[in-house]
């Protein structure tokens, strides 16, 4: 973990992903309160290294996995682990796929140092991701203050349809996300 963080605050990085869900992967029969609490020992492991190096780790809720599943889990996990180089995640995709109301991203608040969006779904069955999901996701954002980084992933793959360049398929996306973090009146949570 030092190898890695220090290679990675080198290349400029301020944020690191714990989103393995692989990682999180708890052996069938396995205690889940126990694998909750090697989790947390690894997390602030993770967040003595990161301080070294002025990174911050964000633990990311993915429905796949039996641990940290929504932002609600993440929020209570973060709070157990009470490190200040352990933030939170909050990912679109996942939130749609498990139905969480997207009010728990307010409840988050300053826990959040990370977002996810996914492109929105190009057909019912390619995802949950709908794009009448990113109103609320992020009217929801902008109300819970947040105002880092938000990646966006190319879930369920709608950039494999386009031909390069995508310029101005970013330009849209980027002045689309800046609209509703600058519009302070935006009510739309779910």
């Amino acid at each position: 973990m030092e190898r890695a963080l220090s290679r990675t605050a080198e290349v400029g990085a301020s944020v690191v992903v714990f989103g393995s869900g692989g990682a999180r992967a708890v052996p069938e029969g396995f205690p889940l309160d126990r694998a909750r609490e090697q989790l947390a020992v690894a997390a602030r492991m993770a967040g003595d290294i990161a301080a070294c190096h002025q990174l911050t780790i964000v633990m990311e809720p993915l429905f796949q996995c039996h641990i940290l599943q929504r932002v609600a889990q993440g929020i209570a996990f973060v709070d157990y682990v009470n490190h200040p180089r352990v933030r939170l995640l909050a990912d679109l995709f996942h939130m749609t796929n498990t139905g969480e109301p997207f009010s728990d991203l307010l409840t988050a608040g300053t826990r959040l140092k990370h977002m996810h969006l996914a492109t929105p779904a190009l057909t019912e069955k390619d995802a949950a991701t709908r794009a009448d999901d990113f109103p609320g996701f992020l009217a929801a954002t902008a109300q819970a203050g947040y105002q880092g980084r938000i990646t966006v992933e190319d879930n369920p793959g709608f950039f494999s349809g386009l031909t390069p360049p995508f310029t101005p398929v970013f330009r849209a996306m980027r002045e689309y996300v800046e609209f509703f973090l600058t519009t302070k009146d935006t009510k739309d949570t779910k």
